[in-house]
């Protein structure tokens, strides 16, 4: 039997159990979440500000004498020790996934149409977000906000990363490639310790097989766990961390085809790797940004300093209410819930309401290794 939406003409009884067969991924556990810092907005259009940090280390010809005062000479006026700035807007735009179910499906359908289809929703809406923080990526790559090398460029005479061997470790010279140059453009601040290395599931599960990884993964103390159930890297063969980088599979599944018909892909469908910058906590700007608030309060923006480079600003779930005023609910923001009751035409539209932005904030913090397979 071919699948049909709910409706009056295909109501069957079930088993007395309601025996269901569903698979809906919860969008919070999905790995956007662990290489995007994930924080709030209250405005629709907001603003950040982006410091050239060179003066921090600036000292022109290696001159050792750059800041000397001698005594008796006037104060050096300081005017090159100036910082510059910019200000870059984010954006955030309202995403609606609704399902329009009638009188007669809902009364007659002894399952929860509703309750299942809202599980889905939020695995679309969940896969939206994973999509818009994929292309956002590769145009700040296209902006030249985020550095970029070809893996040949990078090892010389290297086509594939999982060619890597004991003696000559492709995939780890590329990390230190990629971490030194991110160290160095970010003013020595940035090192493996934040440094998340994310790639798709075609590149991890031969980068799971290569003699590189299968060493270390036998030499480690977290071989048991790569085979084992329940690690989230085992299906590919991968550890946690790889020489004190973690390793993220970007798995997310999309359905690219039309109404009807079934094109199955992942969001990260590239050849590449990406190594790129998430704060946790307190990473050295002085700012616990767990508890720094919003990054858009009420009072003004209160907007820690942060080095992670992609950023997924969840907007205010704002509701209309009777006398043309409007209120955040319950103080939610980015993802919630809704439902619509038309008892006229007897339809519910009930809905996954996203508010969302993805942003490159901080791109001197990544790296974009390209054509890692052949």
């Amino acid at each position: 039997m071919a699948y049909q939406t709910p409706g009056a003409d295909n109501l069957f009884p079930q088993l007395d159990t309601d025996l269901r067969i569903m698979f809906a991924r919860n969008p919070r556990k999905m790995p956007l979440a662990r290489y995007a810092l994930f924080g709030d907005l209250n405005y629709q259009v907001s603003y950040y500000t982006k410091i050239d940090s060179t003066v921090g280390i600036k000292l022109p010809g290696r001159n050792k004498f750059a800041a000397i005062w001698a005594d008796g000479q006037n104060r050096p006026d300081g005017q090159a020790n100036r910082i510059s700035h910019r200000f870059e807007s984010i954006k955030l735009e309202r995403h609606l996934h609704n399902f329009p179910q009638g009188t007669i499906s809902l009364a007659n359908q002894p399952y929860d149409i509703i309750s299942n289809n809202m599980f889905l929703m939020a695995q679309r809406a969940g896969t939206l977000r994973a999509l818009w923080a994929y292309l956002e990526i590769y145009a700040a790559v296209t902006a030249s906000e985020i550095a970029t090398a070809t893996l040949g460029s990078i090892v010389s005479g290297a086509t594939d990363i999982s060619a890597g061997t004991v003696t000559n470790p492709i995939f780890l010279k590329v990390l230190q490639y990629c971490s030194q140059y991110i160290h160095q453009h970010t003013n020595g601040v940035v090192n493996e310790q934040y440094l998340k290395v994310v790639m798709g599931p075609d590149v991890a599960l031969k980068l799971g097989a290569s003699a590189e990884l299968l060493d270390y993964v036998a030499r480690s103390s977290s071989a048991r766990d790569v085979l084992e159930k329940g690690f989230s890297n085992n299906r590919f063969g991968l550890p946690l961390e790889y020489h004190g980088y973690e390793l993220i599979v970007e798995d997310t599944v999309l359905d690219s085809g039309n109404v009807g018909t079934n094109t199955l892909a992942n969001v990260f469908t590239a050849d590449d790797i990406w190594v790129l910058a998430r704060m946790d906590a307190n990473m050295g700007s002085g700012i616990d940004a767990g508890a720094a608030g919003s990054y858009g309060g009420a009072e003004g923006n209160v907007f820690p300093t942060t080095f992670s480079t992609l950023s997924l600003m969840e907007g205010p779930f704002w509701t209309l209410q009777q006398n043309g005023k409007t209120e955040v609910r319950d103080g939610t923001h980015g993802m919630g819930s809704e439902m619509h009751v038309d008892t006229k035409n007897e339809v519910v539209d009930a809905a996954i309401r996203d508010t969302f932005a993805t942003k490159v904030t901080a791109g001197a913090s990544g790296f974009v290794v390209t054509d890692v397979l052949p």
